[in-house]
């Protein structure tokens, strides 16, 4: 005679209300900070196109120019973080880094016209390569921690003499 195992439940393929909740709430949350990431992109883009209106005006502009860009590069970082922070996902950071390039690409394109948005000056370079080293520094922070094992210890004195 012989007897049959006892086997674990099967998971059900019907999901729960509160993943499929959850899951639409994080795609929700993208949707939004992708569109929060382009209007940000196209208001900084277009303000950095002030950074040089006075250039040739003296020795103030370029150095407030430059102080300015590192203050909006620092700060473009520390809004990274903290939407990693908030959203407590990786794909929440990288949907706004994705809104931001979007536009950030879209602005080094000729338009219409011909004109340029950015043009050929160190501070509109240092925006873009400062914008995106900014992006993808937040993201790659960002991933998820991987817990580390503790390695095995072993065991000595009355513990081991005890089995």
């Amino acid at each position: 005679m012989t007897t049959t195992e006892p086997q674990e439940p099967r998971p059900s393929k019907s999901s729960d209300p509160a993943e499929t909740l959850s899951a639409a709430l994080t795609g929700a949350t993208c949707v939004v900070v992708f569109l929060l990431g382009t209007v940000l992109g196209t208001v900084s883009t277009v303000s950095a196109g002030w950074l040089t209106r006075y250039w040739d005006g003296g020795q103030p502009a370029p150095a407030l120019a430059i102080t300015g860009l590192v203050v909006f590069v620092v700060l473009l970082y520390c809004l990274c973080r903290l939407l990693a922070w908030g959203g407590r996902r990786q794909s929440v950071v990288v949907a706004f880094a994705l809104g931001f390039a979007v536009v950030l690409f879209a602005a080094t394109s000729h338009l219409p016209g011909g004109d340029v948005l950015l043009q050929d000056n160190m501070v509109h370079y240092g925006f873009l390569i400062g914008a995106m080293v900014a992006l993808a520094a937040a993201v790659v922070r960002s991933s998820p921690r991987v817990p580390v094992a503790e390695p095995a210890r072993p065991e000595t004195g009355e513990a081991a003499a005890g089995r």
